[in-house]
C-alpha cells in the first residue's frame, strides 16, 4: 500500500508539473525587466530606452517560453522515469525478477538519467585536444631579476593579481600563492 501511494504521490506531482506548468511558476525571476535593462544599459550605453525596452519585450518572453519548455520536458522526463522505477521496484518486491537484473536495471535508469541531464552542462565542446606547450610562460624582467638570487629562502608574494588564482609565478618562484583547481 504504500509503494503504491509513493508512486502515486511522486508520479503525480510530475504529471501536474507536466501537464501545468505555471501552477508552480510564472517563469520570470523577480525584478527580471528591470535588471536586465541596467544590465543592458551599462553594456550599450548608447542605446536608447526605447531600443533596450524593444529588446526586452522580445527577449523577456522567448526567455519564460524557453525556461517553461525546459520545466515541462524534465517532469515528462522524471514521470517516464517514476513509472518505469515503480515497474521494476514492483517486479523485484513480487520475486519476478532477481536482485542483480533488479538493481542493473535501476543503475541504468540512473545512469541514462544522469548522462542527459549532465550532457547540458558539459557537452562535447568543453572538451578540447591536450596541447603540449614547453614553455606556458615567458620571464619578464621582475622574474629575471628574482632568479637571480640563488639563496634557497625566500618565497614571492605577487601583488599585481591575486594570489589565489596565479599559477605564473609559481611556475618561476617558490611563491606564496598559487592556483589550485580544488
Amino acid at each position: 500500500k504504500i509503494f503504491f501511494i509513493s508512486a502515486a504521490v511522486t508520479g503525480g506531482i510530475a504529471l501536474l508539473c507536466y501537464v501545468m506548468p505555471g501552477m508552480f511558476s510564472n517563469f520570470h525571476k523577480t525584478d527580471e525587466y528591470s535588471q536586465t535593462f541596467q544590465e543592458f544599459k551599462q553594456g550599450s550605453p548608447k542605446a536608447s530606452d526605447q531600443q533596450i525596452q524593444s529588446v526586452l519585450d522580445d527577449i523577456i518572453p522567448a526567455a519564460a517560453k524557453a525556461r517553461k519548455k525546459i520545466f515541462t520536458s524534465d517532469a515528462g522526463r522524471t514521470l517516464i522515469f517514476i513509472v518505469l522505477a515503480a515497474g521494476i521496484i514492483w517486479l523485484y518486491t513480487q520475486k519476478r525478477i532477481d536482485t542483480k537484473l533488479f538493481a542493473g536495471v535501476l543503475l541504468f535508469f540512473i545512469m541514462a538519467d544522469m548522462y542527459n541531464v549532465n550532457k547540458r552542462y558539459l557537452n562535447d565542446k568543453n572538451f578540447t585536444a591536450k596541447k603540449a606547450v614547453k614553455v606556458p610562460y615567458q620571464p619578464d624582467g621582475a622574474d629575471l631579476a628574482i632568479m637571480k638570487d640563488t639563496s634557497l629562502d625566500y618565497r614571492v608574494y605577487n601583488t599585481t593579481i591575486r594570489p589565489d588564482q596565479d599559477s605564473r609565478t609559481s611556475y618561476f618562484h617558490k611563491s606564496l600563492g598559487g592556483y589550485s583547481g580544488v
